[in-house]
């Protein structure tokens, strides 16, 4: 499946095969995504708490990231904010792109060799209470 639309109830979806290139807006309610253990992609909108695979997950997110939970787990996974002010907290996410509006990130679990990029606007991160390696701009 390469496309899923959710409704005005609360969703949980799990991923039992990858996803690539997919598109998932599960809409209303309180929404939960789960993905596969396999390197997955997508474009994400209306999910308010998202959880990774044991793989490389790529995942761009389509609606503001506000009072939303992000674990992408295992691998070495990247997170595209949406062009939003995103507000938000993220666990096991080794590389992030911002935009040009104002990002507040906090990281709530280590990062090694991250890459973290919030791009244009007064933009804050936060790095968890652990020995952070990672590469800032902007």
């Amino acid at each position: 499946v390469e496309t899923i639309t959710g409704g005005t109830g609360a969703d949980t979806i799990t991923l039992a095969a990858a996803i690539t290139a997919g598109t998932i807006d599960l809409a209303a309610g309180t929404d939960s995504l789960t993905l596969g253990a396999f390197a997955n992609s997508a474009t994400v909108s209306n999910v308010e708490t998202l959880t990774g695979g044991s793989a490389a997950d790529t995942i761009t997110l389509a609606t503001t990231l506000t009072g939303m939970t992000v674990n992408l787990g295992a691998g070495a996974d990247t997170l595209v904010l949406g062009n939003f002010a995103n507000t938000g907290t993220l666990q096991n996410v080794e590389t992030i792109t911002g935009n040009a509006d104002v990002d507040t990130i906090t990281l709530s679990t280590i990062i090694t060799a991250g890459v973290v990029d919030l791009n244009g606007g007064t933009d804050v991160l936060t790095l968890g209470n652990f020995a952070n390696t990672l590469t800032v701009s902007d």
